[in-house]
């Protein structure tokens, strides 16, 4: 690919993309697990909020990836992980499924659910509402749903924030957009071989949401917010928070 190609690639506009085959057996998939170690905190201070707050017995974990919480609760909770990609099906770390958690394929109800690490940036608005109303199936009385996520001031400060990375002769090139009057923030993934080709392009899209229209949205679907965060410390959170933490139950 020459120069020229390459460059006009690179400044396209990001098609919006809210999941699909990126999560199968992909390299945006294994990059995307792989890097994804910690949270906007130690993973530390999540697993200790965690475990001292959520209710004992069992655990649901959305969109678990990597395990990035389930294998340090595991000791602790009964654990169970879903994840529309095929990576977490390569661990054994935890009981996992391989399913699309819009369409939970269970019956049994559960003391937690989790939907960390901005997991409901992957759902359209519209996706959440759904979501949070099957959830309600699904989650035992006095249960917790634990979600945490990004703001959009967040998501505004990576517009633009372009990265490039070599990996094993492989060029992998990173291209991000915040489009704040339609609350989306896309970013595009293009791999080159080594011979300067394209072997792969893909784009993922996240929502992008506010404090207060999440609070509104949990209290007009019968939840009660139990904990409201922009830290694991009890900090009040605003709307200039940089991060969201929630833990909501049912009415």
């Amino acid at each position: 690919m020459n120069l020229t190609k390459f460059l006009n690639l690179l400044n396209e506009d990001i098609e919006d993309s809210f999941g699909g085959n990126e999560w199968k057996d992909s390299p945006f998939s294994d990059d995307f697990f792989h890097n994804i170690k910690e949270s906007f905190f130690p993973i530390s201070s999540e697993i200790e909020f965690l475990k001292k707050n959520l209710k004992p017995g069992s655990v649901l974990d959305l969109g678990c990836g990597n395990f990035r919480l389930s294998k340090h609760l595991n000791n602790q909770f009964d654990c169970l992980g879903l994840d529309f990609s095929f990576y977490p099906l390569k661990s054994k770390l935890v009981s996992c499924l391989c399913a699309d958690y819009s369409k939970l394929p269970l019956k049994k109800r559960f003391d937690n659910i989790l939907l960390s690490f901005g997991q409901i940036c992957f759902l359209q608005k519209k996706e959440l509402e759904n979501l949070l109303i099957q959830l309600k199936k699904h989650l035992k009385k006095n249960g917790f749903i634990y979600i945490d996520l990004p703001s959009p001031n967040n998501f505004q400060d990576l517009n633009n924030f372009n990265s490039f990375e070599k990996k094993s002769q492989k060029n992998h090139f990173w291209v991000r957009q915040y489009f704040p009057q339609r609350d989306i923030f896309s970013q595009k993934q293009i791999i080159l071989n080594e011979n300067g080709e394209v072997q792969s392009q893909l784009s993922l899209s996240y929502q992008t949401y506010a404090v207060s229209e999440l609070i509104l949205l949990f209290q007009n679907l019968g939840y009660n917010i139990e904990y409201s965060s922009e830290n694991y410390e009890n900090s009040n959170i605003k709307e200039t928070s940089p991060w969201m933490i929630f833990l909501i139950s049912k009415k």
